[in-house]
């Protein structure tokens, strides 16, 4: 059985700075080669897996006449991380050199622009930023971008929470993220509707009415917010059928049937 004993010199990485920094998504190589009588083995990933040789795999290496290359296509946040080359000299030494990769993931907002907030009750404006390095948080309301504080909201991880929607939150909500550690600072605003369920829906019959190859009118009214859309159906309530009748939109709706 050959024992490797591990001994962190005689390779050669470059780029050569021992920390870097790429953007996801980028491509990526980076070159390990050996001194004298130093034997390049293998790359291994931040999770100490050994990499295959593959060219069509996202991660792969390919062998130089001086040694391994790495390649990394489309970076993503899993390789973050130290990344190690490993070599061996004539004599079964083992050589082992390391980088480490960060990386940079731009501010990204997951939630919809235009959001709405039942009236009277808990809401969680959807929110949810990505980042790396992470991204501070802050939420701020209106033109004036008011710096929103508490008792009535609070921030989630998900976005912000709203204790009790009043109509004073039918506004723009601006979710802001800052990373401190490039400078990175962009907002998202979000406009939310207040909403309330519909109530009170009733139809009038304007005169005349139901009388016999006569024109009828047909009035429908019913609160909400925003405002109820409409259409009309008619037959038994297990088997409606939508109305083929000429239609007049107005506000509020009205079927006008004719003789």
């Amino acid at each position: 059985m050959l024992l490797f004993t591990t001994i962190r010199s005689d390779l050669i990485i470059k780029p050569i700075d021992s920390t870097l920094t790429r953007d996801q998504y980028r491509s990526f190589i980076a070159s390990c080669t050996g001194q004298s009588n130093t034997k390049v083995i293998n790359w291994r990933t931040p999770q100490h897996v050994d990499i295959p040789e593959n060219d069509t795999a996202r991660v792969t290496i390919e062998r130089q006449s001086s040694g391994l290359r790495l390649r990394i296509r489309n970076l993503t946040i899993d390789d973050q991380g130290e990344w190690e080359c490993v070599g061996t000299d004539m004599d079964g030494r083992r050589y082992t050199k390391q980088f480490q990769m960060n990386i940079k993931i731009p501010i990204t907002f997951h939630g919809d622009s235009i959001q709405y907030a039942a009236l009277g009750e808990q809401v969680l404006i959807k929110c949810r930023v990505q980042a790396n390095p992470s991204a501070e948080v802050s939420w701020f309301k209106g033109r004036d971008k008011t710096r929103i504080g508490i008792p009535n909201y609070e921030r989630t991880n998900d976005g912000l929470k709203i204790n009790k929607v009043d109509m004073a939150d039918n506004d723009t909500f601006w979710c802001q993220a800052d990373v401190l550690e490039t400078g990175e600072s962009r907002d998202f605003p979000i406009t939310v509707i207040i909403s309330k369920s519909v109530t009170q829906p009733r139809i009038q019959c304007s005169s005349p009415c139901a009388i016999e190859k006569k024109a009828a009118t047909l009035i429908c009214e019913a609160a909400g917010l925003p405002p109820p859309k409409y259409q009309w159906y008619y037959g038994n309530a297990d088997k409606l059928r939508p109305v083929q009748f000429i239609t007049i939109l107005k506000d509020p709706l009205e079927l006008e049937i004719y003789a």
